[in-house]
């Protein structure tokens, strides 16, 4: 198995108004040979529970404990 072509790196905090739209807007890509890695600066607002929802094999999460 390749590696994807693409790796997105979407880091986030407390972004729960628009982070369902970003990761949406990659879904949406025509082009679909991608990895998208979502990375929680801990987060503590329902950001990480919005991401973790949506299913797609392609995605990964971290969350780092802090704020940093």
């Amino acid at each position: 198995m390749n590696p994807p072509k693409i790796s997105i790196f979407l880091p986030y905090y407390n972004d729960e108004e628009f982070i369902g739209q970003a990761v949406k807007a990659c879904i949406e890509q025509t082009f679909t040979d991608w990895e998208l890695i979502l990375f929680d600066h801990a987060s503590t607002d329902s950001s990480s529970t919005i991401v973790q929802s949506i299913e797609d094999k392609r995605i990964k999460h971290v969350r780092s404990e802090i704020n940093f």
